[in-house]
């Protein structure tokens, strides 16, 4: 896994534990919460969840 240097910045004199913490919580936060400009205004997480349920009803639904 590579991880962005900005998590680096944010927290940069933490503790094991503590890095451990804020890890968990930036990695939901990257996933999870943040918006993409370039993925229509929606969060990663979102973006792979409505690709897939279009890909669903692509296969299932179009008749063919």
């Amino acid at each position: 896994m590579q991880l962005k240097s900005e998590f680096l910045v944010l927290y940069p004199n933490s503790t094991i534990d503590s890095l451990q913490h804020h890890l968990k919580k930036y990695i939901l936060y990257y996933n999870e919460k943040r918006i993409q400009k370039r993925m229509g205004f929606v969060s990663p997480k979102m973006y792979y969840f409505n690709y897939h349920k279009r890909r669903f009803f692509n296969v299932y639904f179009s008749g063919a």
